[in-house]
């Protein structure tokens, strides 16, 4: 059969017809990596990964992701992030201060909700001053290490919910003008550590202040 009869018979591309918002929607189910890489199907997909809703960066070492993330901070659009998904199994020290660069650029594009988990034998401290976001509503921190400044959420108005699982909770006051709330699982603290609220509608503290 002729190339040009092969050509004129081929289905046509019905999901590029689909609206932006549609394929967008997509794509915040695969890793931002795999979205960007979707940039090559056709130029429909040409600039679509660069203002989805949600920012997903998950795999092994945090090393590994931190070209992509260099090319990722300069060439995305400042769109408003619902989501940003940040796990990895292995780091370093040097790494966390690309961890907090990325957590900084999530706050910039008034993310909503905030997942940060590193695991591995090692606590990695999340060095930061106070978070300030008007945006953000939720929170879920897992194995890592955070103090004074990073607990303190006064800045953080619309923050509702809170969660922190096998965490090293280095701090004597978690502090919240907002919480609804909060949820410490298997985590290590000290006696001292206080919770300030007026009203935490649900909470739950499960500590291994017992085994430090």
């Amino acid at each position: 059969m002729p190339q040009s009869k092969k050509a004129s018979m081929a289905a046509p591309d019905r999901i590029s017809a689909l609206p932006d918002a549609v394929l967008r929607h997509v794509l915040t189910f695969l890793q931002a990596k795999e979205a960007a890489q979707s940039c090559v199907l056709a130029h429909r997909w040409l600039h679509l990964w660069k203002s989805l809703p949600v920012l997903r960066v998950t795999g092994g070492h945090v090393q590994e992701s931190r070209e992509f993330m260099e090319h990722l901070l300069i060439l995305r659009d400042r769109t408003p992030l619902d989501a940003c998904i940040l796990t990895f199994h292995r780091a370093s020290y040097d790494d966390m201060r690309y961890v907090m660069l990325w957590i900084r650029y999530a706050l910039l594009c008034q993310v909503r909700v905030l997942n940060v988990a590193l695991s591995g034998a090692i606590f990695w401290q999340l060095f930061c001053a106070h978070l300030v976001s008007h945006n953000l509503t939720e929170l879920k921190l897992d194995h890592v290490c955070v103090g004074d400044n990073f607990l303190d959420f006064s800045n953080c108005p619309l923050l509702e919910e809170l969660r922190m699982t096998e965490c090293f909770i280095h701090s004597d006051w978690i502090s919240s003008p907002s919480f609804k709330s909060l949820s410490i699982v298997d985590c290590y603290l000290s006696e001292e550590t206080r919770i300030g609220r007026n009203s935490i509608c649900t909470g739950s503290v499960q500590s291994r202040e017992d085994e430090i």
